[in-house]
Formats: structure tokens, sequence, C-alpha cells
């Protein structure tokens, strides 16, 4: 957990995640302030050694009340890779 600690970034949300142990796939849904920060959470990701074949889906633009900014909503699933 460590390693996802130190990769997901301090604007960013996480909503949810799941673990699959057989297949060492991690899926997140979280949330950003824009898109800015969901490109930078991807590059995080693709350039860790520690996950690959990182995929983002699903982006959403959110406004949960009208005087509220509105969330980016993204989910993420990528592969862990324990050799580090």
């Amino acid at each position: 957990f460590r390693s996802l600690e130190a990769t997901i970034l301090p604007a960013n949300r996480l909503r949810s995640f799941e673990y699959d142990f057989e297949e060492h796939k991690i899926s997140i849904t979280g949330e950003a302030p824009g898109y800015k920060e969901v490109a930078q959470q991807l590059m995080a990701f693709k350039t860790s050694p520690f996950f690959s074949n990182t995929i983002v889906s699903n982006l959403s633009r959110e406004r949960e009340e009208e005087s509220s900014s509105s969330m980016v909503t993204f989910d993420i699933t990528t592969i862990w890779s324990k050799q580090n």
C-alpha cells in the first residue's frame, strides 16, 4: 500500500479501491479538481516502477451543489508489480 499511497497525488481523492489478488490488478475510482489533475495522476502511475498497464476510463465532470465547484471523477485500473 505504500507504493499506492506515494503515487496518489494530494489534489485527488479516492472514492473506492479494489484489489484482485490473483491478477494483482488494482481498480480505483477517484475524483480530481480537473482534467489536468487526472492527467497528472495517470502519469504518476505510468512513471512508477510499481505499476504497469495503467488505464484511465469513465471520465465525468460532476457538481454536487449549485454553489460548489465541479469535480472530475475517473476510474483507473493498473497492475501492481511486487518486484520493487
